[in-house]
C-alpha cells in the first residue's frame, strides 16, 4: 500500500513480516520470484493482491503471525501492540513442543 497510497504504521507492519522471512531464509521474500528491476518487483508486489510466500519449514505459530502480518487490507492488520500479543513473539521456541511449534 505503501507504493500505491500513503506510508502508515501498519506498512510498517507488513515490512516486519519480509523481515522475518528474510531472517529465516537468508533471502528476500520474493526471491524466486527473480525479478529483472525494482521497478517490477514493486509493480508485481503492488498489484499481486497478497503476501510473499510463506517457508513452509516456519512453524504454525510464524505461519499465523505473517499471514496476518500480510492481510492485504491494512484496516484489519494488527498494530504493533497486537503483534507483540502473538504467540509467534510471546512463546518461546521449543522443537519438542506442541503442534504449534511444528510447520504445517
Amino acid at each position: 500500500e505503501s507504493i500505491r497510497e500513503e506510508v502508515t504504521p501498519k506498512g510498517d507492519i507488513w515490512a516486519l513480516g519480509c523481515t522475518v522471512i528474510e531472517m529465516a531464509t537468508a533471502r528476500s521474500p520474493w526471491a524466486d520470484a527473480r525479478f529483472t528491476n525494482d521497478w517490477a518487483a514493486m509493480f508485481h508486489i503492488s498489484q499481486c493482491g497478497r503476501g510473499p510466500p510463506i517457508p513452509p519449514h516456519l512453524s504454525r505459530q510464524a505461519h499465523a503471525f505473517l499471514r496476518a502480518c500480510f492481510d492485504v487490507d491494512a484496516a484489519t492488520r494488527p498494530d504493533a501492540a497486537a503483534c507483540l500479543e502473538m504467540p509467534f513473539l510471546t512463546q518461546a521456541y521449543d522443537p519438542a513442543g506442541g503442534p504449534d511449534m511444528q510447520p504445517p
